[in-house]
Parts: C-alpha cells; sequence; structure tokens
C-alpha cells in the first residue's frame, strides 16, 4: 500500500483541528465551572405578619463550614420558617451550634445576634391569620 504525502498532510490538519476543539473544549468547561456555580443565596420569603430575621447575614457568617455545623445552620434557617410554633426550637439549635468546637467568634456573633431577634419575635406574639374566603 502506498501513502500519499496529501493524506499524511489531511491527517496531520485533523489532528491539530482535533487538539485545538479539545482545548476549547476544556477552557468553556473551566470557564462554566468558575462562574457558573456560584449562586446568590436566594432572599427567605416569609409570610404576611410574621417577623422578619436576616436570615441572609446569619448565613454569611457561615461560608464553608464543617458538615455538623452546616446541618445546624440549616436547622435554625428551616425552623425559622415556621414561625412561633418552632421558636423554642430554634433557639436550642442556635445554642447547640453556638457550643460547637469549630464555631469562630464572628460566628458565635452572628448566633447571637439571631437568638436576641428569635428571643424578641418569642415575645411578641404574632397576628392572627387573615381568614380565607
Amino acid at each position: 500500500m502506498k501513502t500519499n504525502t496529501k493524506d499524511i498532510r489531511n491527517a496531520k490538519a485533523s489532528l491539530q483541528v482535533t487538539r485545538i476543539l479539545n482545548l476549547a473544549v476544556a477552557a468553556l468547561l473551566a470557564l462554566s465551572v468558575s462562574t457558573g456555580c456560584s449562586k446568590k443565596q436566594e432572599e427567605v420569603k416569609w409570610p404576611e405578619g410574621r417577623p422578619k430575621f436576616d436570615v441572609a447575614k446569619f448565613q454569611a457568617a457561615f461560608q464553608n463550614p464543617a458538615i455538623e455545623i452546616r446541618k445546624g445552620v440549616y436547622e435554625v434557617t428551616k425552623d425559622l420558617r415556621y414561625g412561633a410554633p418552632m421558636y423554642d426550637t430554634t433557639l436550642m439549635e442556635l445554642s447547640k451550634l453556638a457550643s460547637l468546637p469549630d464555631v469562630t467568634a464572628e460566628q458565635k456573633q452572628a448566633i447571637a445576634e439571631l437568638a436576641a431577634a428569635v428571643e424578641k419575635a418569642k415575645a411578641t406574639p404574632e397576628p392572627a391569620p387573615a381568614p380565607t374566603q
């Protein structure tokens, strides 16, 4: 079988195009991973008449926490959405969270501020829900 120089040139050109395409795909993948994964935290939607807590500020104090701390932060934010029936549970979760050894001083400050806000809301009765028609 005779090899043609034209075939060799075509093979080399094809190989170069493949390499360029692979580099382009790798660059696009790296760009999408570095920019596409950052997600803005959504603001918590509070029911009308319910005290509002600065959950975003609380969560901002806990960037990349340990798993146990992450669970505690999740529980606190989840409990706050249920309002007055869960205030005692929220305060208990905040207390547990503050007692964890890996919690920083900044995080303890955020916990204390949120606990004070929950205590204040607990002392204020929630208004009755509006009647539905």
